[in-house]
């Protein structure tokens, strides 16, 4: 029988064993000291120390005669709360070594587990670990240091997080904070690594030992640091968010303590704020100097690094945009540029930008002292994926369809079969987890993904799986492109313009794939519905591009998708100035129109051609035109058609110098169209009455209606249309004598032209000519260039 000899504690025993001259067996040993008050059972030693309750019960029923891992065996006497000497004990009985002979052989991360039973002072636990100290400068992060020190040094603010993707230097800026503001603290910074840790459990030990403290467990912690007036690091929270109650029971048992943590995902604790860690600045277009590219700080970093790897390497003019191009490909990310500039030892930036269609493949080589999931981009994103659950996953994985991000309608498109709660659950998780950014305008989010990003999760689909997402993401494409259609005659005209603007790449991204995967009707459907963004948005030359690829596909199209395309063509071709084309174009839609007996349709078209047959100057033929599209109009109760044939008929009156009658018909059509909430036809019909009285000699009415026309043209951001307004503006100064300002006005209004990719009609050069020339006699050559230039 074994002998247990129990010695006075307040709440544990120690228990010496013998066995007829020999040790007590482990169970023996284990079983004693969970009996004894409070006592513990199996699940509650498991619960409170994460060590399998299986794997208790196996030792507690002698299966198990001597534990392998004595890890295990310090975790269940920290949860029992056991002495140095009762826990020597049961390591003894396992014919495990002293805590101390422990200590010395084991690493950094299983030594913290020794902490509860070691002198915080003893040499056999590592010193409190200082801040990192870098190797390289500090790039392109002054506002970011200065904004987060400001976070932390309010004294309202306990808990600060620095979130982003990995490889955004979010360690990094929290480690110069730390430097820039430890005297800010009477006891200074600590730095806790948590990045080796893979058990929450033990964050806890680590913290106490990083402060220097005993009682890392038991809910201790508040206590021993309670008088501490400390920022804590804790670096890399991410993946042991099980210990979040640690870090809120130290915010609330020590006030005068606050913490800058590092997390690619948001921890969600009360009182956090949360500061996201945005990719370096990159090049931009416009800067074209030498100097300025090599300033931005992801050009200096993959500079930098470059020459650690390659001395010989050197920036300069030749290579310069090569270098920056590259940081644009990969978003600006420091990993990503630095895993980049260690391929310069064997490719040169020419032939590494070539190479970067891969790069996932070709960005790995990390430094070998960073962890395995910094050391490759794929590495990095696998380690992030791994966090989520399934259907987060292949959310993820469908979103890749979207080139340039979605709102949570597109989202919810290739979501199936996850539910509209599920699918906004799932984003939220990945937003979390800095795999996606939101961006928000007004009431609108949209979610987004680095190139880097998006490039990785493409490559999580199979081919069926990205032919379904694809399908889906074709479809609501084709609603967005139907609702710019739809909305293109009422109030909300301006946000579905800016909704296509904002899905433009996406639009190109799926255009492009439903033509070469047999969706030519889709393909025709949405180019087609995209005509009031082809003519006010978009360069016309993208919009004829795209029709006319539809258009290819002619026999594959029902005779209604191919009369609205022919329809979308040659409008877009009559405002490109192909006149021609723009005819033969309206012609076929018209015909294939009259063929399926559609009003609307037909209407359409015969507007179309009465254009055409204005900037041939046919003016009865485009009367004709107009005149009958008014009267289709008219019968359908269609009042905003009707305003496009007044506003029409208005300009042939004005042309045939009946200058009275184009007065009445433009102010009926702006007045149809503000009672329809049109303002981009109200706005175009103002500046035909503008010009009507201007030839009427009505100067002051012709600027009331300019200021309006203008300010409509201005918010709906219609660049094209607003250099038409100018030019009239230009008329109306040089009306009052004013040649210096008329020519001013008219360079203005030509570089908006330029700027939209526009050219005037024939009637509107004519109008243009009519004024510049007169200006031109009026001011000598000096005077004139002055005044353009100014």
């Amino acid at each position: 029988m074994a002998t247990l000899v129990r010695m006075s504690a307040p709440s544990f025993v120690s228990v010496q064993c013998e066995w007829q001259g020999g040790h007590v067996p482990f169970a023996e040993v284990l079983g004693a000291q969970m009996r004894q008050p409070p006592s513990y059972s199996p699940g509650l030693v498991s619960r409170l120390s994460g060590v399998p309750k299986a794997t208790i019960v196996n030792w507690l029923e002698g299966r198990v005669a001597r534990p392998r891992r004595w890890q295990d065996l310090v975790r269940v006497a920290d949860a029992m709360r056991l002495d140095r000497h009762e826990t020597e004990t049961l390591l003894a009985a396992a014919s495990h070594g002293s805590l101390a002979e422990l200590a010395r052989r084991a690493d950094d991360a299983d030594r913290v587990l020794l902490a509860p039973w070691l002198p915080s002072g003893s040499s056999d636990l590592p010193a409190a670990a200082p801040l990192p100290i870098f190797a390289t400068p500090f790039l392109g992060r002054a506002a970011e240091r200065a904004a987060v020190s400001a976070l932390v040094c309010d004294a309202d603010v306990r808990v600060v997080t620095l979130t982003g993707f990995a490889g955004t230097g979010k360690t990094r800026l929290a480690v110069e904070v730390a430097s820039a503001v430890a005297e800010s603290f009477r006891d200074g910074v600590a730095y806790v690594a948590l990045a080796p840790l893979t058990e929450a459990a033990l964050v806890p030990e680590l913290v106490a030992q990083a402060l220097g403290v005993t009682g890392g467990s038991g809910g201790m912690l508040p206590d021993a640091l309670a008088s501490r007036h400390q920022l804590i690091v804790l670096d890399n929270f991410e993946h042991l968010l099980a210990a979040l109650p640690v870090v809120a029971e130290l915010v609330a048992g020590a006030p005068d303590l606050t913490f800058l943590i590092t997390s690619r995902a948001v921890l969600h604790l009360y009182g956090e704020h949360q500061f996201e860690v945005a990719p370096l600045p990159i090049p931009d277009d416009r800067e074209t100097s030498f100097e300025e590219v090599a300033a931005s700080p992801a050009v200096a970093l993959f500079t930098q690094r470059a020459r650690a790897v390659d001395p010989s390497f050197r920036l300069g003019p030749a290579n310069v945009g090569v270098v920056a191009e590259i940081c644009r490909r990969l978003d600006g990310l420091p990993l990503a540029i630095e895993l980049a500039a260690a391929r310069t030892t064997v490719l040169g930036p020419e032939r590494l930008l070539a190479r970067l269609a891969s790069r996932l493949g070709l960005l790995t080589w990390g430094a070998r002292d960073v962890p395995a999931r910094h050391q490759s981009l794929h590495a990095t994103l696998d380690w992030s994926l791994a966090q989520l659950d399934d259907p987060v996953r292949r959310l993820f994985a469908n979103l890749s369809v979207f080139m340039s991000g979605c709102q949570l309608d597109g989202a919810e498109a290739v979501g199936s079969p996850l539910g509209s709660d599920e699918v906004l659950d799932a984003l939220m998780a990945l937003v979390d987890h800095s795999l996606l950014r939101t961006l928000t305008a007004g009431d609108e989010t949209r979610f987004v993904m680095l190139e880097t990003v998006r490039a990785y999760a493409e490559s999580l689909l199979t081919d069926e799986e990205s032919h379904l997402a694809h399908e889906r993401a074709l479809r609501y494409v084709v609603d967005v492109a139907s609702a710019v259609e739809r909305e293109a005659r009422g109030p909300r005209q301006g946000e579905w313009l800016d909704r296509a603007d904002e899905e433009l790449d996406n639009i190109r991204a799926l255009l492009r794939w439903s033509l070469d995967h047999d969706e030519a009707t889709s393909a025709a459907t949405i180019a087609a519905s995209l005509l009031p963004f082809w003519l006010r948005r978009s360069p016309l030359v993208e919009g004829q591009r795209w029709l006319d690829l539809a258009l290819g596909e002619a026999e594959r199209l029902s005779a209604a998708v191919l009369a609205a395309t022919l329809h979308a063509a040659g409008r877009v071709a009559r405002q490109s100035g192909d006149i021609t084309r723009a005819e033969q174009r309206l012609r076929e839609s018209l015909g294939v129109f009259e063929h399926l007996g559609d009003e609307a349709g037909r209407a359409r078209a015969l507007g179309g051609l009465g254009v055409v047959a204005y900037d041939h100057g046919d003016l009865d033929r485009s009367a004709d035109y107009h005149r009958e599209s008014l009267e289709i109009h008219r019968r359908r109760n269609d009042s905003a058609g009707m305003a496009v044939a007044l506003t029409n008929l208005g300009e042939i009156a004005r042309r045939r110098r009946r200058v009275h009658e184009a007065v009445a018909l433009q102010g009926d059509s702006a007045s149809l169209f503000a009672a329809a909430g049109d303002a981009i036809g109200q706005a175009a019909a103002l500046t035909n009455l503008a010009a009507s009285q201007l030839e009427l000699g009505a100067p002051d009415e012709a600027h009331a209606a300019l200021v309006t026309a203008a300010e409509l043209w201005q918010r709906a951001g219609e660049r094209s249309d607003l250099a038409e307004c100018l030019e009239l503006f230009t008329a109306l100064a040089a009306h009052r004598q004013q040649p210096a300002h008329a020519v001013r006005l008219a360079a203005a209004a030509a570089a908006l032209r330029q700027a939209a990719g526009t050219t005037p009609s024939p009637a509107e050069a004519k109008r243009h000519q009519a004024i510049i020339v007169p200006l031109r006699r009026a001011m000598d050559a000096t005077r004139f260039t002055a005044a353009w230039q100014d």
